[in-house]
């Protein structure tokens, strides 16, 4: 189940979201549904240059930055425009193979239980949004970086801008005949199939705006 069909009463339980996905896509959905509940993000991946390296951040909320602060106007605005892309892995477009040993499992079991130990702690109080990068190929092999909110993020605003597009008619490229799913483009771009032939080649001809509500759509 992706996070954009988990039901409200599921969020208005939690006290932390836990993020490990590896799209920018997913994270800035992640920060819109954390900020229409409230909810902290304690956020956490590997990738770069080297395997060896790691970072988790929190992002509390209340005002505080939150992922999407981090990122530039061009790429904000793109996410927000494009819920429904294909996505793939933040570091998919690396090419480089390695061979022989790697010490991703290893960075993932220090990156994890890091990322545990800063949502138990920072809960207890910590205000301001910050990441802790790990890298183990340089010195210092650990350095905290604060995040500032941006004024142009509109996840902070009293009338969020964060909304998922919904499909309201669709076409199949198989055999051409028109339906409505009315659920999120994101949602039949990666799951959804023609339900005359059962094709996935499916085309969005239409759609609409809906508020984030937490509602299955």
């Amino acid at each position: 189940m992706e996070i954009a069909d988990v039901e409200p009463d599921r969020f208005m339980q939690a006290e932390v979201l836990f993020s490990c996905v590896d799209t920018d896509l997913a994270r800035t959905e992640m920060a819109a549904l954390a900020a229409r509940y409230g909810i902290p993000v304690c956020d956490a991946g590997l990738g770069g240059i080297s395997t060896r390296v790691g970072r988790v951040s929190w992002f509390p909320g209340d005002g505080a930055a939150c992922f999407a602060c981090l990122l530039t106007s061009k790429r904000r605005a793109t996410l927000l425009n494009m819920w429904e892309s294909d996505v793939h892995a933040c570091w998919a477009d690396e090419q480089e193979k390695r061979d022989g040993w790697t010490s991703t499992a290893t960075m993932a079991s220090i990156v994890g239980g890091l990322q545990v130990e800063i949502a138990l702690s920072a809960a207890k109080g910590t205000k301001e949004s910050f990441s802790i990068h790990l890298d183990v190929d340089q010195s210092p092999v650990c350095q905290t970086i604060q995040h500032s909110r941006s004024v142009e993020c509109p996840f902070h605003d009293e009338v969020s801008g964060a909304q998922f597009p919904i499909c309201t008619l669709a076409e199949c490229g198989a055999c051409n005949r028109q339906f409505s799913p009315n659920r999120r483009i994101a949602w039949v771009r990666r799951r959804g199939a023609c339900p005359f032939c059962g094709s996935r080649n499916i085309l969005i001809r239409d759609s609409m705006w809906n508020e984030l509500t937490g509602s299955v759509l």
